[in-house]
């Protein structure tokens, strides 16, 4: 099963790579939310103490793998255009205010996640989905009209997870979540934090 991560990995990048290639206008976004997501892949090991612990191909370090940085990678650009991909949208996203809240939001929330899971000993993933959906309330409240977008784009990557894993991941390895997370409830095979993870990823990064 030591491969478990990486083919999970591979479908991720081929939905990363379909957007990338559908929607022109669309392929800076997505490498500047693939960049500042995958950037947050050096806190994966914060969630490794307490939820997730996969086996690593190409691991760096004991908590840390080339596995991770692409998971954060492809599924921070897949989030951010998969509600414009499937509904065709376009609109203005550059104007120096969205710039800005999203870097303060970006920088404020890691700081927040950091202190709550390191220092007040809170788990991570339940911290980490509580801050994206915070950090996505304050865009839609200076952004009213991507409400819409934002609210879609997270049940959307839901959705995307859950095909990740049924249709893909867990017919390979069926016991891949019993044996490397820790959960108290599964829904359909999954962990309940998986959903709750990809609705709050796809609520920000839309």
């Amino acid at each position: 099963m030591e491969f478990a991560y990486l083919t999970l990995d591979v479908f991720f990048a081929a939905v990363w790579g379909l957007m990338f290639f559908m929607r022109p206008h669309g392929r800076l976004e997505m490498l500047t939310m693939s960049g500042c997501l995958g950037i947050l892949s050096f806190i994966v090991p914060i969630f490794a103490r307490d939820y997730f612990h996969p086996p690593y191909v190409l691991p760096i370090g004991e908590w840390l793998s080339v596995e991770d940085i692409l998971f954060c990678f492809f599924a921070g650009g897949v989030a951010s255009v998969i509600y414009d991909s499937f509904f065709n949208a376009r609109y203005q996203r550059t104007e120096n205010g969205r710039i800005w809240t999203f870097c303060a939001t970006y920088i404020s929330g890691l700081a927040a996640f950091l202190f709550s899971t390191l220092v007040l000993g809170y788990p991570a993933i339940i911290v980490g989905c509580v801050l994206l959906i915070v950090m996505g309330v304050v865009h839609v409240v200076i952004r009213q009209d991507l409400i819409a977008n934002s609210l879609l784009s997270g049940f959307m990557m839901m959705i995307l997870l859950f095909v990740s894993y049924k249709g893909w991941l867990l017919l390979i390895y069926p016991d891949f979540f019993e044996t490397f997370a820790t959960s108290s409830l599964f829904v359909i095979g999954i962990p309940y934090q998986e959903y709750l993870w990809g609705f709050a990823w796809g609520f920000y990064a839309g």
